[in-house]
């Protein structure tokens, strides 16, 4: 019943909003590591994604190898936020 009221919410509320279900893993950082740390880690995360054993694993469990820039990241982060801060205030929900 809960899921009910809140995709109402989001009808009446927002209008069409993309609700899509996605998949999305993303590597979370401290906001002080320098650039090149950033940078070294992303690569070899790119590197890993491309070997077959990974590709393999990945594929058994029903995902594709996705690399993004860590500013593509950022930004598809923030976007998320943007898009669904609006629902969680409207329902009242909190962190517990």
């Amino acid at each position: 019943m809960h899921a009910r009221r809140l995709g109402d919410l989001v009808a009446e509320r927002l209008g069409r909003l993309d609700a899509r279900r996605r998949h999305r893993r993303t590597k979370h950082a401290d906001p002080g590591i320098p650039q090149g740390i950033v940078s070294a880690l992303n690569a070899g995360i790119a590197r890993a994604q491309e070997s077959p054993e990974v590709k393999t694993r990945l594929a058994e469990l029903g995902a594709e190898p996705a690399g993004v820039s860590p500013e593509a990241c950022a930004e598809f982060v923030r976007s998320e936020i943007a898009k669904w801060a609006p629902v969680v205030k409207a329902s009242g929900a909190t962190a517990d």
